[in-house]
């Protein structure tokens, strides 16, 4: 009987932390459905795909474009790149070579401002720079960075930790660092809080900086002056984070699960593109599941224009997405495919 007894007894704990386990993932998996305060306006346009290429390998990015190619890099295999024409029709395969070391690093990051390509990894740290074709030679080695985006033939713009906070820096080639601790404005803490994408307009000479975890874009000029501070159209102010802190390694890490307001972004003439991750109220949680919801912003006019659903393609989701003249280019595992941009 005390067998039988303690054998309910065990099951039925069991069946409770299953529960409680259950509905603790299904919690953690609607976050971005709790904030529904507001709405969004969706064009009546569908996307369907009108070329798509196979790749035949994961791990591809953009890595830059002008208007008539694409620029893949790999980050399997850093002095691989890829020109694709903007047909998806014709690409040309580049290897890239620095004139030191090989590039047998784990964090390179390669970027195309035609005709110069980067070689960048933040952590050792350096940039490379060359003509496509020709062999890179060291252009910045002299500051750690997490993200960097060149904004002209002699300059970069590099998010920095300085001071346990991300900070946006200015590096000209041969002169000092310009550090511009004010930018990036903290909520509590300094990495986290401020953690987002860098983007660089070429056409309007214009970085946009938007945040992962609160509804605010920053526009800047190229001496990082303050254009305006833009705010996407959900209501999360402030970052949903909690942080604790490893003693041993004297840093900060996630204490729980953070609600992703910004999931991707890009940019294009004066409109800012964001994937949010938050739903509507307006919304079908079934259709914002299965696809990547994508809010256009005017940046001009500091406006929302509309939104547009970017469908799955394979099963899978976008991981990366870019816009060029009037086409959106989105990355799916090992496909690269191709969609007309949608307008109101």
């Amino acid at each position: 009987m005390k067998n039988t007894t303690a054998f309910l007894i065990t099951l039925a704990t069991l069946f409770a932390l299953a529960i409680v386990s259950l509905l603790y993932l299904l919690s953690d998996k609607q976050m971005n459905h709790r904030y529904a305060s507001f709405e969004r306006h969706f064009i009546k346009d569908t996307l369907t795909p009108t070329h798509s290429l196979n790749l035949k390998y994961t791990g591809y990015y953009f890595a830059g474009n002008t208007p008539h190619t694409l620029y893949l890099g790999n980050t399997k295999s850093p002095a691989h790149l890829v020109a694709i024409d903007a047909a998806l029709k014709d690409t040309v395969y580049h290897t890239l070579k620095v004139s030191t070391d090989s590039l047998a690093f784990r964090a390179i990051r390669v970027t195309v401002d035609s005709p110069f390509y980067y070689l960048s990894d933040g952590s050792k740290p350096f940039i490379y720079r060359g003509a496509l074709g020709d062999v890179a030679t060291p252009w910045i080695t002299d500051a750690r960075f997490t993200k960097a985006i060149p904004i002209s033939s002699n300059s970069a713009l590099l998010v920095s930790i300085l001071s346990y906070e991300n900070t946006l820096v200015k590096k000209t080639r041969g002169n000092s660092l310009e550090v511009y601790p004010d930018i990036l404005e903290e909520q509590g803490e300094g990495i986290f809080s401020t953690d987002g994408m860098l983007l660089y307009n070429k056409e309007t000479a214009r970085t946009i900086y938007v945040y992962y975890y609160r509804n605010q874009y920053i526009v800047l000029d190229t001496t990082l002056h303050e254009v305006l501070r833009g705010n996407t159209i959900d209501t999360i102010r402030q970052a949903q984070i909690k942080t604790a802190l490893i003693t041993s390694k004297k840093s900060r890490t996630l204490a729980a699960p953070a609600l992703k307001v910004n999931n991707l972004s890009a940019v294009y003439n004066n409109l800012l593109f964001v994937q949010s991750n938050l739903l509507a109220r307006n919304e079908n949680a079934e259709a914002f599941e299965q696809s990547s919801v994508t809010d256009v912003y005017n940046l001009t006019k500091q406006s929302y224009l509309y939104s547009f659903y970017l469908p799955a393609f394979n099963k899978k989701k976008a991981t990366e997405f870019v816009c060029v003249t009037d086409n959106l280019y989105a990355l799916y595992g090992t496909y690269l495919v191709r969609y007309h941009l949608p307008g109101e």
